[in-house]
């Protein structure tokens, strides 16, 4: 699923992006790519090394490691996020500047349960980091054609 961004601030009750100044727009990406994790190494990497064979560069990878949830599966390792990270990627994706990593730490209150998940997290993502002109969910189990982010950019900027 691909949105512009301007459509994520035109809806009431919407979550709103990041305003940008008008000198980031020269840096700005044309997409950003949205991924929340549960950090499963080989689908993860699998995910990373498809966008790495994106045809078209100007992307970002945003992955957002939900906390509340890995806390939840693995206590034991609760007091060093940082290390789920550097851990599970291998060098080329923590080099490559095209891709972040934010751990998040969200809940949100449904029908008196409290509810954590890849939704919170796409939001904090988009709200706090998403930089691009258009915003792209990728789960962490996805791979994409590489020419997903060409094809896009000839669908909307060429015609």
């Amino acid at each position: 699923v691909t949105y512009h961004r301007s459509s994520l601030r035109s809806k009431p009750g919407n979550i709103q992006a990041p305003t940008l100044q008008d000198d980031d727009t020269k840096d700005r990406p044309f997409v950003t790519f949205v991924i929340p994790s549960r950090l499963n190494r080989s689908t993860l990497n699998q995910t990373l090394e498809s966008l790495l064979n994106q045809t078209f560069s100007s992307w970002e990878a945003i992955v957002g490691i939900d906390v509340a949830m890995m806390e939840k599966q693995q206590p034991q390792q609760h007091s060093n996020h940082q290390e789920w990270t550097v851990e599970s990627q291998s060098n080329k994706f923590l080099q490559d500047p095209r891709i972040r990593y934010c751990e998040i730490t969200t809940t949100s209150k449904l029908r008196g349960y409290m509810q954590n998940g890849s939704g919170n997290v796409r939001n904090a993502i988009i709200k706090r980091y998403a930089r691009g002109d258009w915003v792209a969910f990728v789960d962490d189990d996805d791979t994409l054609s590489p020419y997903y982010a060409e094809t896009l950019h000839r669908e909307v900027v060429l015609r």
